[in-house]
């Protein structure tokens, strides 16, 4: 009996330590030795790190000297490893997030074959961990009919009929802050910030509406799971311990989650029963009207799950807050260095609005200033990069034989 169990003990153990060595040492570099024979190179995998450590010494060097306000080559500074890379391997290499491969593609041509994906062979990425939670899991990430479901919603409520309704609240939030600035005349002002908060409230108002004194609330929470992932991101995990032991970030993320849970039934509940009691013939003119319309409705295919509401109006913040910030104060930023263009989008602004607010008509008429905010977006884009999964392997070599080292697709995990 006891020899027994000894033996099953040591197989157990056996059987563990020859999954845990072929996941992190066996697959990876045989998985190397694969995409170098077909001419995809890239810095060495390291045992179970990857490319973690390097990328986090470049990342941290980068960061520790100021920027150089001089030029908008911004790519070397925020991505320092691909900028290091792709000169040394091309510009399609393999690199390792711990022990998960990553192909890289800055190929015009491989790209956009990617992301029209005839074959279907490449889906949306999928996160996992802390990200997850807070990117969550909405239209943003979501496929199929799933995604229809979701986009029809969202297609409902940002109708240009719609966003004309909400464009006299974005003025008169934008109007509150110009009030706030006369006060601080002579001083510095940190606009990320101030722009950072201005987007939170027409966000806030826009998924919200009369509850935005909640949803803002909501907001504030997920900002702070947005910081605790970007503190994880990349670490080293191991799935049998992350059973066992839940780090100090996950247990705070969790507890975040619980409150955001909680604040969004209290919203939608309360919702439900103005409708009920007759105090209001809809859940609201809002995205999160729209969407708990969608949660009532009759057809039960095209029914909206509560937490499906929760996921989407995680997305919407993922999407639409950092992206608004980030182009508002890049672009305060090039009107500040470029006082001509300042003087033309003045100029502009003063002939065909005056001395009037902005509507969603004449706004469309403001063709500099239209020119200013794509070419922000241009030198200053929210997103340096795009992941796409591998779903399914294509023969790439008999398909697309005329194409050097096209097959990559066989091996990567994510490109």
């Amino acid at each position: 009996m006891i020899v027994s169990i000894i033996l099953s003990g040591f197989l157990i153990g056996t059987l563990v330590l020859a999954r845990f060595l072929y996941k992190s040492w066996l697959y990876p570099i045989s998985l190397q030795y694969l995409m170098n024979s077909q001419g995809i190179k890239g810095p060495p995998y390291q045992f179970r790190d990857g490319n973690n450590r390097e990328i986090g010494e470049m990342l941290m060097k980068c960061n520790s000297a100021p920027m150089d306000i001089s030029s908008h080559d911004i790519f070397p500074r925020l991505q320092p490893h691909f900028h290091s890379w792709i000169k040394l391997y091309g510009s399609t290499f393999l690199y390792w997030m711990n022990t998960k491969p990553q192909l890289v593609v800055a190929d015009v041509e491989l790209i956009k074959e990617i992301f029209t994906n005839k074959q279907g062979s490449f889906g949306k990425a999928k996160f996992d961990g802390i990200l997850k939670k807070f990117v969550g899991d909405g239209s943003v990430f979501q496929e199929g009919k799933k995604w229809l479901k979701l986009r029809k919603v969202a297609d409902h409520v940002f109708h240009a009929q719609s966003l004309k309704e909400m464009f006299p609240a974005m003025v008169g939030r934008v109007e509150t802050m110009l009030k706030t600035w006369k006060s601080y005349e002579g001083k510095e002002i940190e606009v990320y910030e101030e722009f950072k908060l201005l987007s939170l409230e027409i966000i806030s108002n826009s998924v919200f509406g009369s509850d935005y004194t909640t949803g803002k609330h909501i907001f504030d929470m997920l900002d702070k799971i947005a910081y605790i992932s970007s503190m994880s991101y990349g670490k080293i995990r191991n799935p049998i311990i992350d059973k066992i032991y839940r780090s100090s970030e996950e247990i705070e993320a969790d507890k975040i989650l619980e409150e955001l849970f909680e604040s969004f039934i209290g919203i939608i509940k309360q919702r439900e029963y103005k409708v009920k009691a007759g105090q209001s013939d809809n859940f609201g003119g809002d995205f999160l009207g729209s969407l708990l319309e969608g949660h009532h409705n009759a057809d039960k295919e095209a029914r909206i799950s509560v937490d499906e509401i929760i996921e989407e109006c995680k997305s919407f913040y993922f999407a639409g807050h950092k992206t608004v910030t980030s182009l508002l104060s890049w672009s305060m930023y090039l009107l500040a260095i470029h006082t001509d263009w300042q003087e033309k989008a003045r100029e502009e602004v003063l002939e065909f609005l005056g001395q009037e607010n902005p509507t969603t008509e004449t706004i469309s008429r403001l063709k500099i200033m239209g020119m200013i905010i794509n070419e922000t977006l241009r030198l200053y884009p929210p997103f340096v990069l795009l992941q796409r999964d591998v779903t399914k392997i294509q023969d790439w070599e008999t398909k697309n034989s005329s194409r050097n080292g096209s097959d990559y697709c066989n091996f990567s995990s994510s490109s």
